[in-house]
């Protein structure tokens, strides 16, 4: 059938995707997809280096497909947060407001914390009163 990592001439590419799993392939522990891939990789123009773009960073690698290795890296470029340093100063005064809104916030919380705790205490103790103790719980186990 294949070798390496070639197709033989009576299948055709377009018969590749319809056809089930060959057991060779199998043995050899790839998927019909990594053979499709691998065989257009093998198949891809040699000779010269090609350009990938990230999806995550947007960052271009440039590929060599001799060696399957990244060979150059250009990061993305990233635009000015701000234009001028009176908005850059005036944001990190929004933002250390805001971080102290929200400190005091969290220590009126803890505050609190231990009256609320004690109501679901005694909340949890009323209940446990008001419904009687069945002994001890049935397990799946038990019923065969």
């Amino acid at each position: 059938m294949w070798e390496g990592c070639h197709p033989s001439q009576s299948e055709g590419l377009g018969s590749y995707q319809h056809r089930q799993k060959p057991r060779f392939l199998a043995s050899l522990g790839m998927t019909t997809r990594k053979a499709y891939l691998r065989y257009h990789f093998c198949m891809a123009d040699n000779s010269s280096a090609f350009d990938v773009t990230c999806p995550c960073c947007s960052a271009v690698l440039k590929v060599d497909p001799a060696t399957k290795g990244i060979i150059a890296h250009t990061a993305a470029i990233k635009p000015k947060t701000f234009n001028d340093f009176e908005a850059a100063a005036k944001a990190m005064k929004e933002q250390d407001s805001r971080r102290e809104s929200i400190f005091r916030q969290s220590v009126e919380a803890q505050k609190h914390a231990g009256d609320l705790l004690e109501k679901k205490f005694q909340e949890a103790v009323k209940k446990a009163k008001e419904s009687p103790d069945t002994g001890k719980p049935i397990r799946d186990f038990d019923l065969d």
